[in-house]
């Protein structure tokens, strides 16, 4: 197995991490000092459980990643438990449609691709202020300010967000402290929703998906001969460089698995192969960049042979 040296893989911005820290943290107390004036000078407050039949329009704001958004759906659910006669409108960015397509407690999702022009986001804006929600929220647990700006925009009444620095709380009518850094990202997002009374309902996300895709997925199983065995999916990178996980842990995680079938559902990376102690030879006649773009079920093939000619 290929285990690459640690220090030869060390991000060489990594040499003076206090220094950032500290310079965040001076950017970040400038910022929260302009911006505190222009806080709510009488919060609305949060609606009491005996009037949540007042509440019919609820806007969640999940902007960034699609691992978020998926670790975000039990709170969705809570959402829905809590205020079973209100719709849910999901505020995502583009992978969130897709996603939610199935959602039945998502009434509507409307898409804000944090890349696109200014006009196109204010058109977005727009909308949600013609939507009149009653409830916004915003379960980001950063410093990124763009989010809870939105809720701000939103012009609901009723604004929850965590105040985790640099001035977020101003565009919430409620703000809650910055949680533990141990506490799972889908008990944070649930923990956003006490000051509405609603409770968790657990931690565990589900994907809602139709019947035509099992079908598929089914088909594939057969076709690979893979019914009846355990299969691992593994989705390797993510958005932000902090969540990556290094290439040595995939090796490990195959490696520790004998008897399973590893699928890897998405596009496959040339350094994650190289470095997954596996012998793909299926690489050698595959174009390279063809490679980081395959469909899921090429990807799927790739590693798949590797793995049974291993």
């Amino acid at each position: 197995m290929v285990r690459p040296d640690a220090a030869a893989s060390r991000d060489p911005q990594d040499a003076h991490p206090a220094m950032r820290e500290l310079l965040k943290q001076m950017c970040l107390a400038v910022r929260g000092g302009i911006l505190r004036p222009f806080r709510p000078a009488r919060p609305a407050g949060c609606p009491e459980p005996a009037r949540r039949d007042a509440v019919t329009s609820i806007l969640f704001i999940r902007i960034d990643g699609i691992g978020d958004l998926v670790l975000s759906m039990p709170a969705i659910d809570a959402l829905k438990t809590a205020f079973p006669g209100a719709e849910i409108t999901v505020l995502g960015s583009p992978a969130a449609r897709d996603l939610l397509a199935h959602h039945p407690h998502v009434n509507r999702v409307l898409v804000y691709d944090r890349g696109a022009p200014l006009g196109k986001k204010l058109r977005v804006i727009r909308t949600l202020r013609s939507l009149r929600f009653d409830v916004a929220l915003d379960p980001f647990d950063s410093w990124d300010l763009e989010p809870a700006l939105l809720a701000g925009l939103s012009a609901a009444p009723v604004r929850v967000g965590f105040a985790s620095g640099g001035g977020r709380e101003v565009f919430f009518t409620t703000h809650l402290p910055m949680p533990r850094q141990d506490h799972h990202i889908s008990e944070v997002v649930s923990g956003l929703l006490a000051p509405l009374g609603a409770s968790p309902v657990g931690i565990n996300p589900r994907l809602h998906v139709t019947q035509q895709e099992c079908e598929e997925a089914a088909r594939f199983i057969e076709a690979e001969g893979l019914a009846g065995r355990v299969l691992v999916g593994i989705h390797p990178g993510a958005s932000s460089e902090s969540q990556h996980w290094p290439e040595e842990y995939y090796a490990e995680l195959i490696d520790t698995n004998v008897g399973v079938s590893v699928v890897f559902p998405g596009a496959v990376t040339t350094d994650i192969t190289a470095n997954s102690g596996v012998d793909i030879p299926s690489m050698d006649t595959v174009d390279q960049d063809s490679i980081r773009t395959t469909s899921p079920e090429l990807a799927a093939k790739i590693i798949l042979d590797g793995i049974e000619e291993d």
